[in-house]
């Protein structure tokens, strides 16, 4: 939670939730933006909405408006911040596994050609 901010005890017999308080660094924010902007219109990922654009025909129609950075309050309850971290970590999981590599047997199958059947001296 150090990231995020420190939380505080909840008030003696209040029975309130422990909240974190949330400090902004504003040129890590400007570098974020710039980084999640270039991801939307390089990759067409948009990262707010957890969403893979892979035809860029297709991305105006399901996406709109791009998604930003709301404002954020000062301080929120613990439990709203694991909810979020829950909820961003469900949405990037599928970005973040490792893709499963073709064997060769399989890549000769889906028709993989042999470079040294084809020299290219032949060709020119």
């Amino acid at each position: 939670m150090e990231l995020m901010g420190t939380a505080s005890p909840p008030q003696a017999g209040t029975g309130d939730k422990p909240e974190v308080d949330l400090s902004r660094d504003n040129s890590l924010l400007r570098v974020l933006d710039r980084l999640i902007l270039y991801l939307r219109v390089v990759h067409s990922l948009d990262y707010y909405n957890g969403s893979d654009y892979p035809y860029e025909d297709e991305m105006p129609n399901r996406c709109g408006i791009i998604h930003v950075r709301g404002a954020t309050p000062d301080k929120c309850t613990l439990t709203e911040v694991q909810e979020w971290q829950k909820s961003i970590n469900q949405k990037l999981e599928p970005f973040l596994q490792e893709k499963e590599l073709l064997k060769d047997e399989e890549v000769v199958q889906l028709g993989k050609k042999d470079p040294e059947a084809y020299p290219l001296h032949q060709v020119m």
